[in-house]
């Protein structure tokens, strides 16, 4: 599967862009190239610095322009076609490049992409039509700056003779290869651009209302300053009155002089009388002779069944000598003659008849009475129907229309009868229905049926271009979840590209959240004009959102998860941790004075209770505690058993005692600063071990001892993949199976790592180092995840594997399944190619094109063309140029028929055995 790499513009095409984007230029894109020289080797400044590409092998015109980017005024596709029609020697396309034009300046080298893995396109030796379809996208600055040179795309035309139970064959077989390959696009397709209809359709729109400025000064130079000429309507005006020298001249021309000629009246005077007779009809007394009128009896009808003809006996010559019938030639009527004696008689079949009995050529109809006679096609009706009967020597064929208009025919060689076959039209071709699952534009799956309609150019279409989304879905899934590596010194605020983005301990990362490092993943969601990032810190398994606009980005926000409601106390009450706070803020003034800010009420037995902060002063915020609503409750002050031992009252009364001595001396124990404890305050997780102890009062900090901190070390360690879960030895895979109920990370260095995954494809991309992740279920059922490092990390993908006991599987290679998905494609293109030179008139086989050809070579099944060529063992007798159709259809290893359709003729034979048979004309009079 070939595969190329990004654009890269040429330093050339980079100023055009942004010159164009600054309105200060426009320019159009010309045409593409493909060359054999290998340039994926050079640097992104070497391939900038190209001003022309070498070893160009083939130029095209760009096909088409997809729209399909999200950035449709600065970035578009285009797309290129290389075929192998007429190509000599096949050759491998390492490089792509398309070129560019501004108005009265030469052409320029525009962008190149360079192969990964080329594409080959082979010779036309075999005359086997190969087409390489490539689809480069450029930024181009500001889109109503650009135009593209593109031409029709091509028209696919289809007819053939199938029979109904071939074509359904087909077509079935068209169908589930289509929609096994569908669920297949839609789980592994990695690489594809579907062309934007609506885009291209605005971006006509949008030209149509646009000038070419040069023109437009062309135009302008056609035309004259209105100060120094008239106007037509003024020159009109000024010549009107004039009269024209040469019509003057021209009209006495056509004059006679007076003094050297007679009048007519004075002719007549002088002839009247003069002459006597023309013929025997003699002149009046103004000498005048009136001639009779000329006619001849003309055979205008002939009926031919009886023989009888129907004359005009009137018909004759005019004053002006014309004729008032069409006279027939006699030659005419002998054509005539010919034509009505190679009729084919037509007769009434008999009920019994044998419709397969050599009975003479004839038409034979059944009227009602046809559904006794033997060897009957398998139609419908039998009771009423055509039959048209050809014999020859030792062959012939039979030809029935029946009622329904179905066409059927048999043909015999020797005494043998092929059989019945039905003949497919165009009604047939109608009730084909075309069934397939398809997403519409909400992206919800449904049944597409669509039936075969016919164009105004006489092709048949199924079309689901228009009904079905799926392409375009999964051309924006594709797109949107493309993933890309964060390097040193990037600013987040510049990435604003939808996609997928990895960040892998890269220093100087600018704009993280506060306190996060730079290990960590991040979505970005967006287009023209604002968007969105997430970021994931795997190291804090935390998660932060934000968005930007036109204006600014917002702060980070982090989005609380399981451990923060965890934290959380529930509405039906709950433990909080030590130290835990509930604060209520007021106003920050000194002098406010907000009452009740907040606090814990309590109500029952229509009575309450609050405890609450009352700020009722200047700088003063007091603990209130208020009871009830009648002064009857109190506070009270139980032990272990409820019993109250001591109450402050509502009006402030305490009934406990007050051990006053206590309160009058100072008690002889050590008081709590007199307390001092070690405290850790730094611990070293990887290590397992504190970084270093302090000396504080008892009442200062909260103590945990260090064994507890353990385990929350051994966690950390495996998910960051660090401690005892990074490892710089050489190891077995097979043995890593993590903690149980855990999904634990592991970081290999070693490059003599085993039972690693090794691509069945390409073995070179394996690398024995990566990160694995082990999901643990329960100890028994186990998945592992391979991540590699290097060229093996960057082309490859991951690996996976899923299995429960003690006998890890074989990997599941990411790279392996699309290269297999890329296999399946290509057999698929394979046979609808076939399929094509097996049906369609525009794709043919072969062309042939002012030759001579023996086609008794030609025993391949498919369509050939012939046009202006001589043709060697056909049905002529002369070797004259035939612009023809040939129709070969290999039935089995023995059996070989050919059909030539030439205008309104039709010729066929069959090679049996490897002998050819004689040529037989197809009956070609309208019935």
């Amino acid at each position: 599967m070939s595969e190329y790499n990004k654009t890269i513009l040429t330093n050339a095409g980079i100023d055009l862009a942004r010159r164009a984007n600054k309105g200060a230029a426009t320019f159009q894109l010309t045409r593409g190239v493909s060359s054999t020289e290998n340039l994926s080797e050079k640097t992104i400044e070497e391939l900038q610095n190209l001003t022309q590409l070498p070893s160009v092998q083939q130029s095209v015109i760009l096909s088409d322009v997809a729209g399909t980017t999200d950035n449709p005024d600065t970035v578009i596709g285009i797309r290129m076609t290389f075929d192998n029609q007429n190509l000599k020697t096949g050759y491998n396309v390492h490089t792509v490049g398309v070129y560019a034009k501004e108005p009265g300046k030469d052409e320029i080298l525009y962008g190149v992409a360079t192969a990964k893995t080329p594409e080959y396109i082979p010779d036309f030796g075999e005359q086997m039509l190969f087409k390489f379809d490539f689809l480069m996208y450029l930024v181009i600055g500001r889109a109503d700056k650009v135009t593209v040179e593109v031409s029709p795309d091509d028209v696919y035309r289809k007819r053939d003779t199938y029979n109904k139970t071939e074509i359904d064959a087909k077509v079935s077989d068209a169908v589930s290869k289509l929609n096994d390959k569908d669920a297949e696009i839609l789980k592994n397709l990695n690489d594809y651009k579907q062309e934007n209809k609506t885009y291209h359709q605005n971006l006509e729109q949008q030209l149509d209302t646009k000038a070419d400025k040069s023109a437009v000064n062309q135009q302008l130079e056609t035309k004259a300053d209105k100060s120094t000429t008239y106007t037509k309507d003024e020159v009109d005006n000024r010549i009107l009155p004039k009269a024209d020298k040469s019509y003057v001249d021209g009209e006495l021309s056509k004059k006679a002089d007076k003094a050297t000629t007679y009048t007519k009246d004075e002719v007549n005077s002088k002839i009247a009388g003069q002459i006597k007779s023309v013929n025997g009809h003699r002149a009046d007394s103004n000498g005048e002779v009136t001639l009779p009128k000329l006619k001849a009896k003309t055979l205008i009808a002939y009926d031919v069944s009886n023989k009888k003809p129907t004359y005009d006996e009137t018909a004759g010559f005019d004053g002006n000598g014309n004729f008032s019938r069409w006279p027939v030639d006699q030659w005419v009527v002998s054509q005539l003659a010919e034509a009505i004696n190679a009729k084919l008689p037509i007769e009434e079949g008999p009920a019994n008849a044998d419709l397969l009995m050599n009975a003479g050529n004839k038409i034979v109809y059944w009227h009602g009475n046809g559904d006794a006679v033997k060897n009957l096609p398998p139609m419908n009706n039998k009771n009423y129907f055509f039959a048209v009967k050809l014999f020859d020597t030792n062959w012939g064929s039979v030809t029935v229309i029946d009622q329904d208009g179905g066409y059927w025919i048999n043909t015999a060689n020797g005494n043998v009868w092929t059989g019945w076959r039905s003949v497919v039209t165009n009604e047939h071709l109608k009730k084909l229905k075309f069934v397939k699952q398809s997403l519409d534009q909400s992206g919800n799956i449904f049944q597409d049926t669509k039936f075969v309609t016919q164009e105004a150019d006489g092709t048949f279409k199924i079309n689901i271009f228009d009904s079905d989304w799926t392409a375009n879905k999964v051309a924006w899934l594709l797109k949107n979840t493309s993933s890309y590596d964060i390097g040193a010194n990037t600013n987040l605020n510049d990435i604003k590209a939808p996609g997928l983005y990895h960040c892998s301990g890269a220093s100087n990362i600018a704009n993280v959240p506060a306190g996060e490092d730079s290990w960590f993943n991040m979505v970005v969601n967006s287009d023209n004009w604002n968007g969105s990032q997430a970021l994931y810190a795997t190291n804090h398994n935390q998660l932060y959102i934000r968005t930007w606009n036109s204006t600014a980005f917002t702060a980070w926000r982090r989005v609380i998860n399981d451990s923060d409601y965890n934290n959380l106390l529930p509405l039906s009450g709950g433990n909080m941790a030590k130290g835990s706070w509930i604060t209520w803020n007021g106003s920050g003034a000194n002098e406010s004075k907000d009452g009740n800010i907040g606090g814990l009420q309590w109500n029952g037995a229509t009575d309450n209770i609050k405890i609450f902060g009352d700020n009722n002063a200047s700088d003063n915020l007091d603990l209130a505690i208020q009871l009830g609503d009648d002064n009857s409750n109190h506070i009270s002050i139980r032990d272990k058993d409820g019993t109250e031992r001591a109450a402050i009252t509502a009006d402030g009364q305490f009934t406990g005692r007050v051990d006053w001595n206590n309160i009058n001396k100072k008690p002889n124990i050590a008081t709590k600063d007199d307390l001092k404890v070690n405290v850790v305050r730094g611990f070293n997780v990887a290590e397992k071990e504190n970084t270093g102890a302090t000396v504080e009062n008892l009442n200062n900090p909260q103590l945990v001892d260090q064994q507890a901190l353990l385990p929350f070390a051994d966690d950390i360690n495996s998910i960051k993949g660090q401690g005892s879960y990074r490892h710089t030895e050489a190891v077995d895979l097979n043995t890593f199976t993590g903690r149980s109920n855990q999904v634990s990370t592991y970081i290999l260095t070693n490059m003599n790592n085993k039972n690693y995954p090794v691509s069945a494809v390409n073995p070179k991309l394996n690398d024995p180092r990566g990160t694995l992740i082990v999901f643990n279920f329960d100890n028994n059922a186990k998945t592992q995840l391979w991540i590699p490092v290097g060229v093996s990390g960057l082309e490859l993908g991951f690996a996976w594997r899923y299995w429960e006991g003690n006998n890890p599987p074989a990997w599941k290679i990411y790279y392996d399944t699309i290269y297999a998905l890329s296999s399946s494609n290509n057999a698929l293109r394979a046979d609808v190619t076939d399929l094509q030179q097996r049906v369609d008139y525009s794709n043919p086989k072969a062309n042939y094109t002012g030759t001579t050809v023996n086609i008794n070579d030609l025993k391949s099944t498919g369509i050939y063309r012939f046009s202006n060529c001589t043709i060697q063992n056909g049905p002529y007798k002369n070797a004259n140029s035939h612009w023809i159709y040939l129709k070969t259809t290999a039935f089995d290893a023995n059996t070989i028929y050919q059909t030539i359709y030439e205008g309104d003729n039709m010729y066929g034979r069959k090679c049996a055995n490897g002998s050819w048979g004689q040529w037989r004309r197809y009956l070609t009079e309208a019935i």
